[in-house]
């Protein structure tokens, strides 16, 4: 018989207590983030504990707008934390980051509600929600190393880039490197996952569905779905970027926005003097 172990809060509390190792290593050698790790354990334990009585109320109602306003609250949050993490100049970033995730985050999640799993209803909060989060975290970390991987690029390579845009290669061409290089940088990530799972450690999603009961093979299946999901939307987050870079830094005839360049070149001078 399939048991689901529970956890109490106090067995919770208790497991708060397990964090003295990476406390005590970062006391040790003085790394000066003990208490940010302190700190993200409350608040990913506020969020998390926040989030799961949100989502009983949710599901409860089997609502298609509230777990569709659900996802849209998520996919802003994912934007303005882009942002945040991010120094590329560019105006309205989280909102066009958020654009970006969602439309990565929307193809993979929509093919395998209908064509895979095909819940019933198709909105099934309990399916649609968790999927589309992890689909949309993953979309994010690929947004967010895809930026920063296009801009530090260019800044270091701009002048080879602007040689090659002299001789007549296009935006694309004489860019050809910086968006390699972002596209390995975002995509590796999943492939190594891929490489490796099952063999050095259980994803999430398996993981949860074993710790509830379900069929070790079955569990499986869900966890091949997701990741497929997950390269589908990290491809497209991807791709989104560099065109997101290349709009930005390039003119329609072809030619570096120096203006844009310049500005961030001397802020971030600045902060370094500083």
């Amino acid at each position: 018989m399939n048991t689901l172990y529970t956890i109490g809060i106090w067995s919770l509390v208790v497991s708060f207590g397990i964090l003295v190792v990476p406390a005590g290593i970062s006391a040790r050698l003085r790394l000066g983030i003990t208490r940010e790790i302190v700190w993200a354990a409350i608040r990913a334990a506020v969020q998390l504990i926040a989030v799961g009585y949100v989502l009983g109320w949710v599901f409860a109602r089997r609502s298609p707008m509230l777990s569709i306003v659900f996802l849209l609250i998520m996919i802003a949050i994912a934007g303005i934390n882009t942002q945040r993490r991010q120094k590329f100049p560019m105006r309205w970033l989280w909102l066009k980051a958020s654009l970006v995730i969602a439309a990565a985050t929307a193809v993979p999640l929509v093919f395998i509600l209908i064509v895979v799993v095909k819940p019933d209803p198709w909105y099934a909060p309990h399916i649609l929600i968790p999927l589309g989060g992890m689909i949309m975290g993953n979309a994010m970390t690929s947004v967010v190393l895809g930026l920063d991987r296009f801009y530090s690029g260019l800044r270091d390579r701009w002048r080879s880039v602007e040689t090659s845009l002299t001789l007549g290669a296009t935006s694309f061409r004489a860019a050809l490197p910086i968006i390699q290089g972002t596209a390995r940088a975002s995509l590796l990530p999943i492939i190594n996952n891929m490489m490796v799972m099952g063999l050095v450690h259980f994803p999430g999603m398996m993981t949860g569905q074993l710790t509830a009961g379900a069929s070790p093979v079955q569990a499986a299946r869900y966890q091949l779905m997701i990741l497929y999901a997950i390269a589908t939307a990290n491809s497209l987050a991807t791709l989104s970027v560099i065109w997101l870079g290349i709009r930005h830094f390039f003119t329609r005839n072809h030619q570096i926005k120096y203006t844009t360049l310049e500005k961030e070149n001397e802020k971030n001078r600045k902060n370094k003097l500083n």
